[in-house]
């Protein structure tokens, strides 16, 4: 699989079926986790209640006569990031600034975790901006130029 690592963002690129628990119609997108010879495991950013057993994470074995049906669709590097320094987010590292603050995008899901985490009147505003937010051709939401984001851990 060319270019694709953990951490790597993916997207089906055909069905994938995993008789008798769930089928996967090509276009999911999420994260990878795991990657050996037989499969690939996805972490997938829309939740699939027959997943739950796993956690949400899909594994996706490899055809015998083929190669995966993933595609990388996004090249960021997976970090954690922090905006006050008291609880960090996962996110992907788009590795440009603005005003000294690192530029992060990050899933919907964690979209949604930063939304709860900063919760009161005073974030309605600004929560309200963030969920009016629509992930980008790569599933990703992106934080860039107005949010004061600090990457923690570069290699998350």
């Amino acid at each position: 699989m060319p270019n694709i690592t953990v951490g790597t963002r993916v997207r089906t690129t055909a069905d994938v079926e995993n008789y008798p628990v769930i089928f996967m119609p090509a276009g999911a997108t999420g994260r990878v986790t795991h990657i050996d010879e037989e499969y690939v495991c996805v972490d997938m950013d829309k939740h699939f209640e027959e997943l739950n057993e796993w956690q949400n994470e899909l594994q996706i074995y490899k055809p015998e006569n083929g190669s995966f049906p993933v595609e990388a669709i996004c090249t960021l590097k997976p970090c954690r990031f922090t905006f006050d320094g008291d609880r960090d987010f996962d996110g992907f590292a788009e590795e440009t600034t603005w005003n000294g603050f690192d530029n992060v995008s990050v899933t919907p899901a964690v979209r949604n975790e930063i939304v709860a985490y900063f919760d009161g009147p005073d974030e309605a505003e600004t929560n309200s901006d963030l969920m009016a937010m629509t992930p980008d051709e790569n599933g990703l939401i992106s934080l860039s130029y107005g949010f004061a984001t600090q990457i923690v851990d570069p290699d998350s």
